[in-house]
């Protein structure tokens, strides 16, 4: 009988959805007042560091400012837990979160 946990794990992020994303950002969410559609849901954004994964050149991993979304933890998808994110649907994001095995 194997306890070892199993890990739940979504799709990380292509190329073109983090550019949706930086766009959203860009006109919703930057830091300081700089956004011009800047709404009560504003992020404030300073900080983006994503990370690659150059092995099929997706981002596996991303903070903004002290906020992170990597592609475990949730069955849903991280371009879809971002967004919901920064329209206000959803407060913080998750850690990794693990589900014992089925038997």
């Amino acid at each position: 009988m194997d306890n070892t946990p199993e890990l739940i794990c979504s799709e990380s992020l292509t190329v073109e959805e983090y550019k949706k994303i930086m766009n959203i950002i860009w006109d919703n969410h930057r830091f300081g007042g700089l956004s011009k559609n800047r709404s009560e849901n504003c992020r404030h954004i300073k900080y983006i560091r994503p990370d690659w994964d150059m092995r099929d050149g997706r981002c596996f991993s991303i903070s903004f400012d002290d906020v992170h979304f990597d592609f475990r933890g949730s069955n849903r998808s991280m371009y879809d837990r971002i967004i919901a994110w920064l329209s206000g649907e959803e407060a913080e994001s998750g850690g990794m979160l693990v589900q014992p095995k089925a038997k």
